[in-house]
Protein backbone atom coordinates (compact mmCIF):
# COMPACT_ATOMS: atom_id res chain seq x y z
CA UNK A 1 0.00 0.00 0.00
CA UNK A 2 1.27 3.38 -0.75
CA UNK A 3 1.31 6.52 1.04
CA UNK A 4 -1.09 8.95 0.15
CA UNK A 5 0.44 12.63 0.47
CA UNK A 6 -3.07 13.83 0.39
CA UNK A 7 -4.40 11.84 3.23
CA UNK A 8 -1.69 13.05 5.41
CA UNK A 9 -1.93 16.96 4.74
CA UNK A 10 -5.61 16.52 5.79
CA UNK A 11 -4.42 14.74 9.38
CA UNK A 12 -3.29 16.91 12.23
CA UNK A 13 0.62 17.33 12.65
CA UNK A 14 1.86 17.48 16.11
CA UNK A 15 5.48 18.19 17.08
CA UNK A 16 7.29 18.93 20.00
CA UNK A 17 7.31 22.45 18.72
CA UNK A 18 3.66 22.59 19.56
CA UNK A 19 3.61 22.01 23.90
CA UNK A 20 -0.13 23.15 23.68
CA UNK A 21 -1.24 20.88 21.31
CA UNK A 22 0.78 17.54 23.20
CA UNK A 23 -1.31 19.21 25.96
CA UNK A 24 -4.45 19.03 24.80
CA UNK A 25 -4.04 15.26 24.06
CA UNK A 26 -2.27 14.88 27.90
CA UNK A 27 -6.30 16.73 28.82
CA UNK A 28 -7.95 13.58 27.14
CA UNK A 29 -5.77 11.07 29.24
CA UNK A 30 -6.29 12.47 32.93
CA UNK A 31 -5.66 15.75 34.58
CA UNK A 32 -2.78 17.74 33.03
CA UNK A 33 -0.89 21.12 34.00
CA UNK A 34 1.34 23.07 31.43
CA UNK A 35 4.21 25.06 33.30
CA UNK A 36 8.20 24.89 32.33
CA UNK A 37 10.79 23.63 33.91
CA UNK A 38 13.62 25.19 35.36
CA UNK A 39 15.16 25.79 32.34
CA UNK A 40 12.59 27.82 30.94
CA UNK A 41 11.61 24.55 29.00
CA UNK A 42 7.53 23.90 28.28
CA UNK A 43 7.12 20.78 30.83
CA UNK A 44 3.11 18.66 31.61
CA UNK A 45 2.34 17.54 34.76
CA UNK A 46 -0.13 14.64 34.49
CA UNK A 47 -2.22 12.14 36.38
CA UNK A 48 -2.86 9.02 34.42
CA UNK A 49 -5.09 6.33 36.10
CA UNK A 50 -4.25 8.09 39.65
CA UNK A 51 -0.15 8.29 38.65
CA UNK A 52 1.14 11.19 38.53
CA UNK A 53 3.90 12.09 35.68
CA UNK A 54 5.66 14.45 33.64
CA UNK A 55 6.38 15.36 30.17
CA UNK A 56 9.98 17.29 29.89
CA UNK A 57 10.86 18.94 26.78
CA UNK A 58 13.77 18.55 24.81
CA UNK A 59 16.49 19.61 21.98
CA UNK A 60 14.65 23.02 22.39
CA UNK A 61 15.92 25.99 21.11
CA UNK A 62 15.32 29.25 23.13
CA UNK A 63 12.55 27.75 25.22
CA UNK A 64 10.66 26.91 21.85
CA UNK A 65 11.08 24.41 18.69
CA UNK A 66 11.84 21.92 20.52
CA UNK A 67 12.08 17.94 18.94
CA UNK A 68 11.74 15.97 21.81
CA UNK A 69 9.29 14.79 24.73
CA UNK A 70 9.94 12.53 27.42
CA UNK A 71 7.45 10.75 29.50
CA UNK A 72 8.88 10.34 32.92
CA UNK A 73 7.73 9.10 36.60
CA UNK A 74 8.77 8.54 39.63
CA UNK A 75 8.58 6.62 43.26
CA UNK A 76 9.99 6.45 46.27
CA UNK A 77 10.83 4.36 48.92
CA UNK A 78 10.85 0.96 47.31
CA UNK A 79 12.72 -1.84 47.84
CA UNK A 80 13.52 -2.45 43.91
CA UNK A 81 16.94 -3.83 43.35
CA UNK A 82 19.35 -3.08 39.84
CA UNK A 83 18.74 -6.68 38.73
CA UNK A 84 14.86 -5.98 39.34
CA UNK A 85 15.49 -3.09 36.75
CA UNK A 86 17.39 -4.94 34.31
CA UNK A 87 14.65 -7.66 34.46
CA UNK A 88 12.00 -4.82 33.70
CA UNK A 89 14.02 -3.33 30.30
CA UNK A 90 15.12 -6.77 29.25
CA UNK A 91 11.01 -7.92 29.18
CA UNK A 92 9.81 -4.43 27.79
CA UNK A 93 10.19 -2.53 24.13
CA UNK A 94 8.18 0.80 25.85
CA UNK A 95 9.71 2.29 28.85
CA UNK A 96 13.37 2.53 30.53
CA UNK A 97 13.35 1.60 34.25
CA UNK A 98 16.42 2.63 36.52
CA UNK A 99 17.38 3.75 40.05
CA UNK A 100 18.21 7.13 40.69
CA UNK A 101 20.77 8.45 43.14
CA UNK A 102 18.33 7.89 46.08
CA UNK A 103 17.82 3.81 44.50
CA UNK A 104 14.41 5.49 43.95
CA UNK A 105 12.82 3.54 40.78
CA UNK A 106 11.96 5.74 37.88
CA UNK A 107 10.36 5.70 34.33
CA UNK A 108 10.98 7.24 31.00
CA UNK A 109 9.75 7.29 27.08
CA UNK A 110 11.04 9.01 25.06
CA UNK A 111 9.83 10.28 21.56
CA UNK A 112 10.89 12.23 18.75
CA UNK A 113 8.70 14.66 17.28
CA UNK A 114 10.77 16.55 14.85
CA UNK A 115 8.61 16.57 12.09
CA UNK A 116 5.82 15.74 13.81
CA UNK A 117 3.32 12.85 14.10
CA UNK A 118 -0.80 12.52 13.51
CA UNK A 119 -2.68 13.15 16.36
CA UNK A 120 -3.68 9.59 16.52
CA UNK A 121 0.30 8.35 16.14
CA UNK A 122 0.58 10.93 19.56
CA UNK A 123 -2.72 9.57 21.33
CA UNK A 124 -1.48 5.95 20.85
CA UNK A 125 1.85 7.14 22.45
CA UNK A 126 0.26 8.50 25.42
CA UNK A 127 -1.74 4.92 25.63
CA UNK A 128 1.82 3.14 25.50
CA UNK A 129 2.83 5.37 27.92
CA UNK A 130 -0.43 4.22 30.29
CA UNK A 131 0.34 0.86 30.00
CA UNK A 132 3.57 1.19 30.73
CA UNK A 133 2.83 3.44 34.35
CA UNK A 134 -0.15 1.16 35.28
CA UNK A 135 2.29 -2.24 34.42
CA UNK A 136 5.60 -0.68 36.59
CA UNK A 137 3.89 0.33 39.14
CA UNK A 138 2.03 -3.35 39.62
CA UNK A 139 5.93 -4.23 38.91
CA UNK A 140 7.35 -2.38 41.96
CA UNK A 141 4.55 -2.65 44.12
CA UNK A 142 4.78 -6.54 44.11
Amino acid sequence: MLFSPVAASAATIISAANPQAIYEVARGFGAAEMGKDSTGDPKITGMIEGRKYNIIFSSCKNNKDCKVIQFWAAWSASNVTQSQMNEWNKGRVFGKAYLDSDNDPNLELTVNLKGGVTKENLEDTFDWWRVALKSFASFITD
